[in-house]
């Protein structure tokens, strides 16, 4: 929408709630306007409106909850109305994008074949984009996108294999694989970085020292001292392929650990590809374990093109920020899908 398009829809939306304060679809224009605008603060006072009017409409209040931060009592608001009306696309919807918040890709994808099958047709232009937008960051949203053109295919062209998410997925790391000159490979290793570990200052330069830190770390625990100090043989001897494979093995193994904040199970892990379980994981945490094994597996690397060899300052920042993706998805998963407290009324 154009500047002039949501002036023109405020308004509207204004008009119709001074005639009627609780008007539901000014009410949700109004909400949606405000974050497509970046006036959050706005939107917050909004949709805490809706959220706390019990009389409003279940899949209002569980947006609401979304937008809040309140995502477990979201995806419960939206069960209950579900379950009395499963044929509803745009609550179905809101209910994948909660359930991508929440790291629970299968379920992401359940929910968005339920919506395509009851007649959902997600476009840009869609107001709901305006709340996907502002839920998720730019490559979570791509990634949300190829996961509702997997289902697309699945539903109307019968092809399964998440296609589209699988080829997402693994672009980065071909391209840092076949590129030309040292300097493209360091941009697109820079942009890895940055997708890997957020805000965190990890560059090609500290990578080592940081990846040196973490493997002394483990060696001074008494569980993982082995590893730890494994790690840092490695690391002296410059074997960065023996050493993605020994952290792709110890995230595998703790991913069993945590299969439940993911939700995968256990015994899928036992017997599912590489392709099947990481099209089943939150972005990062796929992105990771992909560009860990393409670390390990120089035969089958190649086998795909991918021929060029990184320099040892990138294997080490690479190693580093795969290790911190991994740790970070799980906290943050375990934190947003705890419930949070009620308010106490003043």
């Amino acid at each position: 929408m154009a500047d002039m398009d949501y002036r023109r829809a405020t308004e509207i939306a204004e008009v119709m709630l001074s005639k009627d304060g609780d008007d539901p679809d000014a009410l949700t224009l109004l909400s949606r306007i405000q974050v497509g605008t970046g006036k959050i603060e706005q939107a917050h006072q909004t949709y805490s409106y809706i959220y706390n009017h019990k009389k409003m409409a279940a899949g209002m209040r569980a947006e609401a909850a979304m937008v809040l931060g309140r995502l477990p009592e979201a995806l419960s608001l939206l069960q209950k109305e579900l379950k009395e009306d499963p044929q509803q696309p745009e609550l179905l919807f809101i209910a994948a994008l909660i359930e991508y918040q929440l790291g629970h890709i299968q379920r992401v994808e359940d929910y968005m074949l339920a919506a395509l099958e009851s007649g959902l047709d997600w476009d840009d232009e869609d107001p709901i984009t305006l709340v996907v937008e502002h839920c998720l960051t730019g490559p979570e949203y791509l990634d949300l996108e190829h996961i509702y053109l997997d289902c697309q295919d699945q539903l109307f062209e019968g092809k399964g294999g998440s296609k589209n998410r699988w080829f997402s997925l693994n672009m980065s790391i071909y391209e840092l694989y076949t590129a030309s000159t040292p300097a493209k490979r360091n941009k697109i290793a820079t942009d890895l970085l940055y997708l890997l570990d957020g805000p965190e200052d990890l560059t090609p330069a500290c990578g080592k020292k940081k990846l040196r830190a973490i493997l002394t770390d483990f060696s001074h625990n008494e569980q993982d001292a082995r590893f730890g100090l494994e790690g840092l043989k490695l690391l002296d001897a410059g074997r960065y392929d023996e050493l993605a494979r020994m952290v792709l093995a110890l995230q595998l193994e703790h991913l069993k650990e945590f299969s439940t904040v993911v939700d995968i199970q256990f015994d899928q892990m036992n017997s599912s590809s590489l392709q099947s379980l990481t099209t089943k994981l939150p972005m990062r945490m796929a992105i990771g374990l992909l560009t860990l094994y393409a670390m390990a597996t120089s035969e089958d690397r190649k086998f795909q093109l991918m021929e060029q060899e990184i320099e040892t300052d990138l294997s080490a920042a690479l190693i580093t920020a795969c290790f911190s993706a991994f740790y970070q998805e799980i906290n943050m998963y375990k934190k947003r899908q705890q419930p949070q407290p009620a308010k106490k009324k003043k």
